[in-house]
């Protein structure tokens, strides 16, 4: 497999399409031409379900009818081996999901029936979706009205799509069919009427953004709309991120700087741990409150106390925070979930906006008292349980200390995965062909977007950053500055396999102008491109 996206650039009779498309496909899927410059990104909205069913025989009951529960058969073909038949049964919610799936890996914090069958409903069943049209005709839009004309007739939910013109107009538009329903915090109820969708946002209706007066927009998985929206846009949104962007151009703006290429590779490598900065003053004062002795003594204390919420690669306060951090949210599950459940928890945002909950109340003198508090500390007491996670912090911080007995540095135990498909999930095979690469970031800062906590082998991994990088100026839009994971071939075999991996960690973006990708190559860790130009 090859990396998610390549560099391409399409030369036609009236136009130069540059970008990057996704193996397989014959178009643009984020990129520029000579007229406009497009880029897309997940919403992360509430589009699909989980519904308990209740099944007899080969029937379903709805609103106390049954229904034949349609059966689709299907095989799957698998190359030096004999076919897999298998039969996938619908009800009118979508299909049954398999006994045999652990239902702890679906369940997370949700109310739920354990002896109820399972059925996953997703907005993608209810509607014909986007097709390769869609994309040619962003790919040959001349100006902002081809564009929206296109974009506008498009249907793919939690895809948005931003643009900017050669006239220098912007915009943001959502494609996603954005669902409203009566029912949050447990699976739907897949029998009854009663939990139906109540209804699809119209187009008329949903949000969209053009040219605002403060003449940018930040999209970066947050919630697109204030809670004074006409609907509740659930989902698994993260603002700490699109604050940070926020605030980086702002204060360009605040500073009458104009923006450069550089610095919005700066931007893109940014390691500033915004939450960080919001909660941990908050969680010293917690402790320095409930010490008995001058906890300006810990060694701890004060390296937090110092630190600059800089998820810096070279920094071992970042290591100290993430370590602390990490304590704190997985120890109020370990008696509630397995580990691997609790790790999986832990990736998700809302769990970590109910710790933040829990922590502003605690600074505002209110007394939280939850049975899950007491499971490291013995004492219900939530501000008795952050204390003693912070008091077994050098426990913690044991599995990570150097040969020098010092503590690891970020980027020593941070890593960023790219997955190379077969061989990641073949042992000694996986660790010739796996991209991975330690640096910075987080799964707060804009430099890496999420990634899971590895509790098990004391490492940091993240598995879903952002896989393309891309900057483009609209006094030169068809030359563009761009980089990807991995390298531009699929093959491990390829020289070419993982030339760009170290410049796409490091936001060292290239400009797309006559550089033929296939002459970079690795020579000591220092990416070079032989007979061309390298923006520094």
């Amino acid at each position: 497999m090859p990396s998610l996206f390549f560099v391409v650039k399409l030369y036609l009779k009236d136009d130069i399409i540059s970008g990057a498309s996704l193996p397989g496909t014959p178009f643009i899927a984020t990129g520029s031409n000579k007229f406009i410059s497009w880029g897309l990104t997940t919403e992360n909205s509430d589009n699909t379900d989980l519904c308990e069913e209740r099944i007899e025989d080969n029937f379903y009951i709805f609103d106390n009818k049954k229904y034949n529960i349609k059966i689709i058969h299907d095989q799957i073909k698998v190359r030096f081996n004999e076919d897999v038949n298998i039969d996938i049964k619908y009800t009118r919610n979508g299909p049954l999901i398999d006994d045999d799936i652990p239902k702890e890996f679906l369940l997370l914090n949700q109310k739920f029936h354990i002896d109820y069958p399972i059925s996953f409903r997703s907005a993608f069943y209810q509607f014909n979706f986007t097709n390769f049209d869609f994309y040619f005709g962003i790919n040959f839009a001349k100006n902002k009205n081809d564009f929206l004309s296109v974009i506008e007739k498009a249907v793919a939910p939690n895809y948005n799509f931003h643009y900017i013109t050669r006239e220098g107009e912007i915009g943001w538009i959502p494609l996603g069919k954005q669902s409203v329903k009566k029912y949050y915090n447990r699976f739907c109820r897949g029998y009854t009427s009663e939990d139906n969708i109540i209804k699809y946002i119209p187009r008329s209706e949903m949000l969209k953004l053009e040219n605002p007066k403060k003449g940018f927009i930040v999209t970066a998985n947050n919630k697109p709309a204030s809670f004074n929206y006409t609907y509740e846009l659930r989902g698994h949104h993260n603002h700490v991120r699109a604050h940070r962007i926020n605030e980086m151009i702002q204060n360009f703006i605040n500073d009458n700087h104009k923006i450069t290429i550089n610095d919005t590779m700066k931007m893109i490598n940014d390691v500033h741990e915004s939450l960080a900065e919001y909660i941990l003053p908050k969680i010293l004062e917690i402790i320095k409150k409930n010490s008995r002795f001058d906890i300006n003594q810990n060694k701890y204390y004060s390296m937090l106390k110092k630190w600059n919420f800089e998820m810096n690669k070279d920094s071992r306060e970042a290591t100290v925070y993430a370590i602390f951090e990490r304590d704190i949210g997985y120890y109020l599950l370990e008696n509630k979930y397995s580990e691997l459940m609790a790790r999986g928890v832990m990736s998700y945002l809302h769990y970590w906006n109910f710790i933040t909950g829990i922590i502003d109340k605690l600074y505002k003198g209110e007394r939280i008292d939850m049975k899950q508090c007491a499971y490291r500390s013995g004492n219900s007491n939530c501000e008795i349980y952050i204390v003693n996670i912070f008091n077994n912090l050098e426990s913690s911080l044991k599995k990570y200390m150097d040969k020098n007995d010092m503590i690891k540095k970020w980027g020593e135990i941070n890593s960023n995965i790219f997955p190379q498909i077969p061989f990641d999930n073949i042992p000694i095979l996986n660790q010739f062909f796996s991209r991975r690469i330690f640096g910075g970031g987080n799964r707060n800062t804009v430099k890496i977007a999420r990634g899971p906590f590895n509790h098990k082998t004391s490492e940091f991994i993240g598995t879903q950053s952002a896989r393309l990088k891309f900057i483009c100026e609209m006094n030169d839009p068809t030359n563009p500055y761009i980089v990807i994971p991995g390298g531009n071939g699929g093959s491990p075999f390829n020289k070419y396999y993982n030339n760009l991996a170290k410049a796409h960690e490091d936001a060292l973006l290239y400009k797309f102008e006559n550089v033929d990708f296939n002459l970079i190559k690795n020579d000591d860790d220092r990416l070079i491109i032989l007979e061309k130009e390298k923006l520094s």
